[in-house]
């Protein structure tokens, strides 16, 4: 009896590992990365959006997870600019007014920050801003970024980066 029990935990130690060790390779071969918020990524980091959401200008709360990959790859985004909001935790300045300080900075930063030819076409800048609960936690950041509706972009579409 004792000896089916450890013949049944060898199979099941055996059944991980197979499972468990091609995907750690397959992730350290650089092949498969996790999917993470493009709030986590700096500036010029490019991505593929596995679920690119609607022609909007803008996303307030919950971004979609993004796959980061090297801008020479297909993909159809790219952070181009962070910056952060000054205030007090305490004092949340509301939506309306994220949005427009979100969308006056990113706009200034994509004139002075995108290759204008590259990013001509179906490309639109988005912005992230921190929502009321982010804002007390003290992530005041927002994050700038070009998107495009399919992953065709094989370069930077920052000035000077490549």
């Amino acid at each position: 009896m004792l000896g089916s029990c450890w013949l049944a935990v060898g199979a099941l130690v055996l059944v991980v590992g197979l499972v468990a060790v091609p995907a750690l390779m397959l992730h350290s071969a650089g092949r498969a990365a996790p999917l993470v918020s493009p709030l986590t990524l700096p500036a010029p980091a490019c991505f593929v959006d596995p679920a690119p959401q609607p022609a909007t200008p803008t996303h307030v709360q919950g971004p979609n997870p993004v796959l980061p990959t090297p801008c020479n790859v297909p993909h159809n985004g790219q952070i181009f600019a962070t910056f952060t909001v000054t205030g007090s935790r305490l004092d949340y300045p509301g939506s309306a007014k994220l949005l427009s300080i979100a969308a006056s900075g990113c706009t200034t930063r994509a004139q002075t920050s995108l290759e204008k030819t590259k990013a001509a076409g179906a490309a639109q800048v988005r912005y992230l801003y921190p929502s009321a609960s982010s804002w007390r936690a003290g992530h005041q950041k927002v994050t700038c970024m070009i998107v495009t509706p399919a992953p065709t972009l094989t370069s930077s579409l920052v000035k000077g980066y490549e």
